[in-house]
């Protein structure tokens, strides 16, 4: 029986960017000495910040805690934000074309006594231009009925749904990722939540999840994605309906609800694998209860393998006395065959030409694994035409999991140099020694299917930020191509190709809408770092130092008369100009947003309104 959330069936996708959106001329960003009206707005009462505990260790935490922004952005009313205070309440904070505004007590978070240590920092979203969803960290969300938020008045906020979700959980605290309304039938809500759980909380789960790279013993903890569903009836009152959840290993850079509700995206370095829905069961027990496989002794494949642009991996499983002299393996240009003890193993012609001089196999503990470099970084469609007992997997963790767990140990190489020294093999050396390759995913995983559909390696392309280009669209995320900061817009036009239900494939792509050039190489500089973000209209980057300095790039402006660059010659007709920004008294940053208009830093006792850009009517 095959586990409804079995991963091996996504479809790989490419991230590809438009050379038409891409300056190969850039030369530089000039810095301007111009400067910046900024609003200094006082914060009387302390900024609410929650500090993990000794028991909080995990790098999970320290990023929820340290990286935490406390500036809370509304995409329907870009003029404002939000902030909270020690004691709860929420004030919103405005700018006019001629001043900043001043704070507004909003509404305050009911306390119910559970400030305690250990809890998570509140977060706040704002679905559309009526509702906000609050989690106050202490393990209780909030659902309120906001009105018209555009108004100077905005103090009508009215509860309509709160309930602790997990209080019978040990590790109760979640933040709010992402939240969204649709209808289906009646108006629905999905909200996803992130929480970090103890291992031995999902002992059974990731028994079952032996053989993934989610199961490895050095991280004591994981994260749990809690992705919930609120139905509205007549009467206007809202009810929990599902319950869905999802672990990983790591955490989340980007993670976003499909506006229909059917899908999650999210990118991170590592897989997540549905672990229960309340609606269509996840067939996980069944599974551990037939001893963990998830699959009978007649549906197991004689060997996996796995293809990038460049390589073939394969693995066979073996008894673990095993021994080098067992096997007889042979590669060509055009062929394979792989013996053990006489018995052949695979033997045939390969979809295509590979490279044999640079193939080679490692041994550990009857786990054995060839490594085939391809001729052409095309992809192939299968291993051997007609070859039926292999099976194709598209975990890039797991590889690099097997692939670290056999790196310490010799190899053979056909055509190896008999006088060159084992110690260093420059074959061994690639970009993954510099950055890790294929374990940063961006994935696509559907709520029926239950698994993930499409996933697109990042690899050494990291991530940077997350941006909202419009509030009825769901976030951009900005991924590091060479040395430039690409904007991806994921595609919601999402539809099933090749088939239907179940075994359908399901096309899913991303745009690229937007690029900052060379930002990849200007913030992987910024040691102080804390927060990167990018206005809407995608006009300026501001990278803001964990404290006093904000530096401001932004795109290229065109010139009144046109310049000449004094080495070259060659005419100059744009120019892309930096900008730092000192802020005054120099404390921590606590939070930042980039709009359109005004770029907004929060520090432990100051709000500071920045004017970027001037209104088109101002």
């Amino acid at each position: 029986m095959k586990l409804k959330g079995d991963q091996n069936s996504a479809t790989l996708f490419e991230l590809r960017p438009d050379h038409f959106l891409i300056d190969a001329k850039f030369q530089g960003y000039k810095l301007s000495l111009e400067t910046l009206p900024v609003y200094v707005v006082p914060i009387e009462c302390q900024i609410d910040h929650a500090a993990p505990t000794d028991d909080q260790y995990s790098l999970q935490h320290v990023k929820l805690a340290a990286l935490n922004n406390h500036i809370f952005p509304d995409p329907w009313n870009p003029s404002s934000v939000y902030i909270v205070d020690h004691n709860w309440i929420i004030y919103k904070i405005g700018a006019t074309q001629e001043k900043a505004g001043q704070l507004s007590k909003i509404w305050t978070i009911p306390a119910n006594g559970s400030k305690q240590p250990g809890r998570f920092n509140i977060t706040m979203i704002f679905p559309d231009d009526g509702h906000a969803v609050i989690a106050d960290g202490c393990g209780t969300i909030y659902i309120l009925e906001t009105n018209s938020r555009n108004s100077e008045a905005d103090t009508n906020w009215k509860v309509v749904f709160h309930q602790e979700l997990f209080a019978s959980k040990k590790n109760f605290q979640f933040i709010i990722l992402d939240s969204i309304l649709y209808q289906e039938g009646t108006t629905h809500m999905d909200i996803l939540l992130l929480r970090i759980d103890e291992r031995a909380e999902w002992k059974e789960f990731l028994e079952f999840h032996q053989d993934k790279y989610l199961s490895s013993s050095e991280h004591p903890f994981v994260s749990v994605l809690e992705w919930i569903t609120l139905a509205q009836d007549e009467s206007k009152v809202w009810s929990l309906e599902s319950k869905r959840c999802l672990v990983g290993r790591s955490g989340v850079d980007y993670a976003t609800i499909e506006p229909n509700g059917t899908a999650l995206y999210l990118a991170s370095d590592d897989p997540y694998y549905f672990a229960y829905d309340s609606k269509n069961p996840v067939q996980l027990s069944n599974a551990i209860e037939a001893g963990g496989d998830s699959t009978s002794e007649s549906d197991k494949s004689d060997y996996v393998w796995f293809q990038n642009g460049t390589q073939i991996r394969l693995w066979f499983r073996l008894p673990e006395e095993s021994k080098k002299f067992d096997f007889t393996i042979d590669i060509s240009a055009n062929d394979i065959h792989i013996e053990y003890k006489k018995q052949v193993m695979l033997s045939g012609k390969l979809f295509d030409s590979v490279k044999p001089d640079e193939s080679n196999w490692t041994l550990e503990s009857g786990k054995l694994e060839v490594s085939i470099t391809k001729s052409l970084p095309d992809a192939w469609k299968e291993l051997i035409p007609g070859n039926t007992v292999g099976e194709e997997i598209h975990d890039p963790e797991l590889v690099e999991q097997i692939h670290s767990q056999l790196a310490h140990m010799c190899s053979d190489k056909w055509g190896a140099d008999p006088h060159k020294s084992d110690v260093y093999d420059p074959q061994q050396l690639e970009e993954c020694d510099a950055y890790p390759a294929d374990t940063a995913l961006l994935m696509r995983i559907d709520r029926t299917l239950q698994k993930i559909t499409n996933q697109a390696s990042l690899g050494s392309h990291k991530w940077l930020f997350n941006v909202r280009t419009d509030p009825k669209s769901i976030p951009s995320m900005c991924i590091r191509h060479d040395v430039d900061g690409i904007i991806w817009q994921p595609d919601t036009s999402v539809n099933t190709i090749d088939g239907a239900g179940d075994t359908g494939t399901v096309g899913w792509n991303c745009k690229h809408i937007g690029t900052f050039s060379a930002l990849g190489y200007v913030q992987a500089s910024k040691e102080s770092r804390k927060f990167t973000v990018s206005a809407p209209d995608l006009s300026y980057v501001a990278i803001c130092d964990s404290v006093k300095h904000i530096h401001v790039y932004r795109q290229p402006s065109q010139l009144e008369n046109d310049l000449r660059n004094r080495k070259t010659g060659t005419k100059v007709s744009h120019i892309a100009r930096q900008q730092v920004i000192a802020l005054d008294p120099p404390l921590e940053v606590m939070g930042a947003y980039a709009g359109n208009e005004f770029l907004y830093v929060l520090t432990s006792k100051n709000l500071h309104l920045i004017r970027m850009n001037e209104p088109e009517n101002f």
